[in-house]
């Protein structure tokens, strides 16, 4: 398998179907742990301050910050795309201000 790092998009086997994640989780963890953290990416668009737009394989899609999961490296299958470094910036924003600033 491919390494899995920090800001790749991954196709990830779920519940006997598949679907697409964002790894958040830093490299460091992803080396040594068999589980990795996603968030979860949708088609359907939300007007929530969780949600983030960005193109996936030509195609409109909103990553969820509001989903988070930890998932074994077995169900990750293919590597799509990776986030470019603006998007990333600003997954760190949101992802900060959900799980510190209370």
């Amino acid at each position: 398998m491919n390494n899995i790092e920090f800001g790749q998009v991954w196709k990830i086997r779920v519940d006997g179907g598949f679907r697409y994640g964002l790894v958040v989780s830093p490299n460091s963890m992803n080396q040594q742990l068999d589980k990795i953290i996603v968030i979860a990416i949708s088609a359907r668009k939300k007007a929530w301050p969780t949600r983030i737009g960005f193109r996936l394989q030509n195609k409109a899609r909103q990553l969820c910050l509001e989903d988070i999961a930890t998932l074994s490296k077995d169900a990750f299958q293919e590597k799509i795309q990776a986030l470019s470094l603006p998007e990333l910036a600003r997954v760190k924003t949101i992802l900060s201000q959900l799980l510190v600033e209370f």
